[in-house]
């Protein structure tokens, strides 16, 4: 398991290299992680885990719309890649991502900001 962690934590390094690695405490208590780059038109989530005693009890999703909130304020769309079989997936549609390309073990989501607009009388 470390090994496959270091694994995983060089490549987000060598590719993302402007991205935040954010250690994600309740209580002063170590139970998860959370990996996001941003740039000028994108929020992408690269990873979000929690421990698993930690699930399931809308931290997960209490992140997540955080990052909406982020990416309706500033216009952006946010991109991911999950599997189809992680549970995750479900909340990701319900919170309004939609699958934009199948890439065999990862489906690629997108989630997009609602339009501002204005009105002149």
């Amino acid at each position: 398991l470390l090994q496959q962690f270091k694994a995983q934590h060089k490549h987000y390094h060598q590719n993302y290299p402007n991205a935040e690695y954010l250690l994600i405490k309740q209580e002063k208590q170590l139970i998860g992680r959370i990996y996001i780059d941003r740039d000028e038109t994108s929020i992408c989530l690269m990873d979000i885990s929690l421990v698993p005693e930690k699930r399931n009890q809308s931290i997960g999703t209490t992140l997540l719309t955080c990052l909406l909130t982020e990416a309706q304020e500033k216009q952006k769309k946010i991109v991911i890649h999950v599997e189809r079989f992680n549970p995750a997936y479900q909340l990701y549609q319900r919170l309004g991502f939609q699958q934009v390309e199948d890439k065999g073990v990862y489906q690629y989501m997108e989630w997009h900001p609602k339009v501002e607009t204005a009105y002149i009388k």
